[in-house]
């Protein structure tokens, strides 16, 4: 696979962004904080869904379900922060 460095450097953001995500936006209630890291976390996941597609072909389908349900949370966490 090559951008090995690449990717491992995507999947330590992506794991930084989603431990920090759930403290932020609810036990600190900070919304556009939380908001701003969960687009990145969609973003991060997006990429490396796309970018790897012809390395890991069919298996990126695996990804799709959780890519849908960032999206569906983004606007979730949108929503939110607009309402209030």
């Amino acid at each position: 696979m090559e951008n090995k460095k690449l990717l491992l450097g995507l999947l330590i953001l992506y794991y930084i962004l989603s431990l920090v995500w759930n403290p932020i936006f609810f036990q600190y209630q900070q919304i556009l904080a939380g908001l701003f890291l969960i687009i990145g976390l969609a973003v991060v996941v997006g990429f490396i869904m796309f970018y790897y597609w012809t390395n890991v072909k069919l298996k990126s389908l695996l990804v799709v379900p959780y890519f849908l349900w960032l999206i569906f949370a983004t606007s979730l966490n949108a929503y939110i922060l607009i309402k209030n």
